[in-house]
């Protein structure tokens, strides 16, 4: 080998090298900048009214999710308390069914109860966005709500306006409207469950400019598409493509519904779940605009 090959070799090492670690830094860099909605798919049903073990699985899934960039984190329609199982439902005090849990025993106001103050810890410490649903009481009533906590604490709530049947015994229609909330990671407007089975629902936030909404839900319809039922990942891809908004939707496993819906796209996106993962718990990830 010439003296004018080893520098030649000495100066191309110097360069690969350089080349790599400026590729690595750009990789870093634009994987950390890049802001993303962790979508919570959770069963709290199983473990109806146990908070303790609910928080517990809550939080592990959360921390995951911080460690995994995310700066926004939902949970699921009921995934505190639970929404409701074959067993046990939640009513108003003094209900006679069998099935009847006494509401007050879960119901808490917001943004003042134990689980607002515990999620507002966590997302002051971690610098990231948490939205929970729980039975909130007010003035003597009952509501199916979602709180959004963010850094700074508390931001907003969402009452569910179209009730189930398993919302009737013991919630009262929601009565603040549709709820949009900002972030440095986008615009956002909400919906709970059967509020979503209505392209209205959507098209409200559409009229005030907003291009996300996002959907805390227990679907309750058979994920395999058995007699008239509408699987959740068939029904949002569809109503996306009508309404022309990306809908975020954290979903209860057995349903399986959890997900990103875009109207330019044909199938829900996943990212962390496999595309079918029903009566599976875990997380799915999406890059926020």
């Amino acid at each position: 080998m010439t003296g004018e090959t080893k520098v030649l070799n000495w100066y191309l090492s110097r360069a690969m090298k350089h080349l790599f670690i400026t590729l690595i830094f750009l990789f870093a860099f634009s994987f950390a900048s890049a802001s993303s909605i962790a979508l919570v798919q959770y069963n709290a049903d199983i473990h109806f009214s146990d908070y303790e073990y609910n928080m517990t699985e809550l939080t592990r899934y959360a921390e995951q999710a911080v460690a995994n960039g995310a700066k926004i984190i939902v949970f699921p329609e009921g995934s505190i308390y639970g929404y409701g199982s074959p067993t046990s439902f939640w009513c108003r005090p003094g209900a006679t069914d069998a099935k009847c849990k006494d509401v007050t025993t879960a119901a808490e106001t917001i943004p003042s109860g134990k689980t607002s103050d515990y999620w507002q810890e966590f997302a002051q410490r971690h610098q990231v966005y948490v939205l929970f649903n729980i039975p909130e009481a007010a003035s003597g009533e009952f509501f199916n709500t979602t709180a959004v906590i963010g850094p700074a604490g508390f931001v907003t709530k969402y009452r569910k306006r179209n009730l189930y049947i398993t919302d009737t015994y013991y919630a009262s229609p929601g009565d603040l409207g549709p709820i949009t909330f900002k972030t440095p990671h986008g615009e956002f407007g909400l919906l709970i469950c059967l509020d979503a089975n209505y392209a209205h629902s959507f098209l409200e936030y559409k009229k005030m400019g907003i291009e996300q909404v996002i959907v805390p839900m227990n679907w309750d319809q058979d994920p395999n598409g058995g007699g008239n039922s509408r699987p959740a990942r068939i029904y949002f891809q569809k109503m996306a493509q009508k309404v022309q908004l990306d809908i975020f939707v954290s979903d209860v496993s057995p349903w399986d519904g959890t997900g990103a819906y875009y109207p330019d796209r044909e199938v829900r996106e996943r990212n962390g779940l496999s595309d079918i993962a029903i009566g599976i718990d875990g997380v799915s990830y999406h890059e926020l605009k």
